[in-house]
């Protein structure tokens, strides 16, 4: 079977969001450190990848929240790699918490050679550190990233430097500070259209994440301006989906696009409840106007 690898983190203060609960984003950045620990008690660490002049580089990345992680809490995350191609390694992984599954995501991570900046075939020696003696991993079957609808004439643009502190060790963006970026351009979106964490509380409203998925097209440096577009690609009773698009200022380069789906939850009973009318009406020069089909789903449990 597929050797699987298990960290466990305490939840510290400053990872929690203003509801109380852990940051989206931060599960990513936890999903990264079990990565990478996984990688290095197979024997395969920094030394090993500078030495064949190779990375690891996120392609896609997508995740699903469950149930709420609070501060104090110890979150076990375990990682394994159940598909492969030639040059790209999808790895999972479970966050629990006291044996329960709280979030589940999964990375496509593409092995790059960096001098020739293109991806490298994966060597044998990682695959057999993987894989036990009578497992060989499944081909890996990406599926699209999904084509978002048009986004409206009240599409809200946010624009930011990338900085030094969310820069990684190999000079681009963090993986999950891309996350974050989206996430920021949304609050700017609500407090475009008077959606604010102020409203939403004086509602008794909060929102919550139910998944979210991010695909990496271009990486993006240190000091560059970027914009994030954000639009709703529709805005259901009590649900939303929103779209994002990141490009380089200077050039217009997409460098990713991403997803997220919410639901809105009265704060007292954490239920699902409709978005009042007043939210709706507030948004709807942000919603496109060819909303994108998708099944009905359940609502989150997650308030953020």
């Amino acid at each position: 079977m597929t050797q699987k690898h298990t960290e466990t983190y305490l939840i510290r203060h400053d990872e929690c969001d203003a509801y109380g609960v852990l940051n989206n984003t931060a599960y990513l950045r936890l999903a990264q450190e079990t990565a990478w620990r996984h990688s290095i008690a197979a024997g395969f660490g920094y030394e090993y990848y500078e030495d064949l002049q190779r990375a690891w580089v996120a392609r896609d990345s997508s995740i699903e929240y469950i149930q709420p992680v609070t501060y104090g809490n110890i979150l076990a995350v375990t990682t394994h790699v159940p598909s492969t191609r030639r040059s790209i390694a999808r790895r999972t992984f479970e966050f629990q918490l006291e044996g329960e599954l709280v979030a589940k995501s999964h990375t496509d991570y593409v092995f790059l050679d960096i001098f020739r900046q293109a991806p490298a075939r994966i060597p044998n020696e990682i695959i057999e550190a993987l894989f036990t003696d009578d497992e060989r991993p499944v081909r890996l079957r990406r599926e699209p990233f999904p084509d978002p609808p048009p986004a409206p004439a009240g599409a809200i643009t946010w624009q930011r430097r990338v900085e030094w502190r969310d820069v990684d060790p190999f000079g681009h963006l963090n993986n999950a500070a891309y996350l974050s970026y989206t996430q920021e351009a949304a609050i700017e979106a609500g407090l475009a259209y008077g959606v604010t964490h102020a409203s939403s509380l004086e509602a008794g409203l909060g929102w919550a994440l139910k998944r979210s998925r991010i695909e990496y097209l271009r990486p993006a440096l240190p000091d560059e301006e970027l914009q994030i577009k954000t639009w709703l690609s529709s805005l259901r009773q009590a649900s939303a989906v929103r779209c994002y698009s990141v490009t380089r200022l200077t050039d217009g380069e997409q460098l990713a696009r991403a997803e997220s789906h919410w639901f809105t939850v009265d704060l007292d009973s954490g239920k699902p409840r409709r978005i009042p009318q007043w939210m709706r009406e507030a948004l709807a020069p942000n919603v496109s106007s060819r909303e994108t089909k998708r099944a009905p789903e359940s609502a989150s449990q997650k308030t953020s």
